[in-house]
Formats: structure tokens, sequence, C-alpha cells
């Protein structure tokens, strides 16, 4: 059965506090607009097997936590997310470990993570140079039954969004 990969970067971040720790930064206002809208419009979109995984700094495990419920909401049905440290500013050979090591009985998988391993994981699989803005949304079609055989240039860009192409209203 083909894959697809689903990468989401964590949503607008807030600096407000001076020496915060990074892994606690939590979302500014237009990240906890923006989370929410494109939590819903996915929704829609993802298949009822999507397989959640989070980095677990508070900026991408909240926007995760929004995608959460909007499946739940969309599905009626409680909606798992795993955490996975690893993710959090995760150069490209530790995220393409994490997906080489996923489990073949999702057919579907979302990480939630961080710039620059999302934009690097983006054109490691698919050529396309593509910086991700905040909450950005690309889906990449695999067309592999396993994995642990996503490499270098196998993936095709099937969607690609992020909360700027859209008016977002309070």
């Amino acid at each position: 059965m083909p894959k697809t990969l689903i990468l989401i970067r964590h949503a607008k971040s807030s600096w407000a506090i001076e020496g915060q720790p990074d892994f606690e930064r939590p979302l500014n206002d237009r990240g906890m607009k923006a989370a929410p809208f494109m939590a819903k419009r996915w929704a829609k979109i993802f298949s009822p097997k999507v397989h959640l995984i989070s980095s677990t700094a508070k900026r991408a495990h909240t926007t995760a936590q929004f995608f959460v419920i909007a499946l739940h909401e969309e599905w009626g049905k409680p909606v798992v997310l795993k955490n996975e440290k690893a993710i959090y500013h995760a150069p490209l050979s530790d995220l393409l470990a994490i997906v080489n090591g996923l489990e073949n009985k999702h057919s579907e998988v979302v990480l939630f993570g961080h710039n620059p391993g999302m934009s690097e994981l983006l054109y490691y699989l698919t050529g396309e140079m593509i910086s991700m803005p905040t909450c950005a949304v690309a889906k990449i079609e695999l067309n592999i039954d396993d994995w642990a055989m996503v490499s270098e240039g196998i993936g095709t860009l099937a969607e690609y969004d992020y909360p700027k192409k859209h008016v977002i209203e309070d």
C-alpha cells in the first residue's frame, strides 16, 4: 500500500518571555489563530487512519493538539498523538531515521516539527526547494510499501498549504 507523509511545521511561536528556554516557547496570538484554522481545513483531508507524531517542544505539541481536536470533531472518535522528543530541532538524518522506522501498518503519517528540518526533509524527498513557513502543511505521496524504503527523491509533493494563503478571521 503506498505511503503518505505529511509534514507540518509548528505555528508561530512567542518570544515574549525573555530568557525562556526555546523548548518551552508557546504559540503567539497569530499561531493560536493559524493552528486551529489549518487543523480544521486539513481534518477534512486526512484519512481516519492517519498516525500523528509530534515533537515534544511546546509550540509543536500545541499545534498538534489543535489537529487532534479538529480530527476528533471531524470523525467523532478519539485521536491518538504520539510524542517523539527526537523530532525537536532534528537534522535531516534524524528525521529520515524516524520515518524509516515507522511501522508499515501506518499508510498515512503526520510529523509535527521544526525548521530547518521540515524544509530539508521536504526537499530531500521531493526536490521541491520550499522553506516551510510556520504552520505550513506539505503532503508527500510515496510510491512504496515499506517506510524503510523512504529515500532521496522518491516523493511527490501532492499538496502544499500555509496560513498566509488564506484570510484567517478572529
